[in-house]
């Protein structure tokens, strides 16, 4: 089953459970389990969307272009010459 297809027969579930005549103590437990996994089936769909957001092995890290420049280490090795 699809999330989307999830959390519509969910949401369904949710709506009709005052008209399905369940006693209300399991009626509640149900209501808190079917919302659980609205929640947990929202989640995986935003993880999924963030996912298509940032590709393999790009970075996240929104301050990596807006750091100093760096010197690699054979620039940081050499020493200036002077001429006289």
């Amino acid at each position: 089953m699809k999330k989307e297809t999830g959390i519509i027969t969910l949401g369904i579930l949710v709506a009709l459970m005052p008209f399905l005549g369940f006693p209300r103590l399991f009626e509640a437990i149900l209501l808190v389990a079917f919302g659980l996994g609205i929640a947990v089936l929202g989640f995986l769909l935003r993880k999924g969307q963030l996912g298509a957001l940032w590709p393999k092995g790009r970075s996240a890290d929104v301050y990596t272009e807006n750091s100093a420049p760096q010197k690699n280490d054979s620039e940081i090795n050499e020493r200036p010459s002077h001429s006289e």
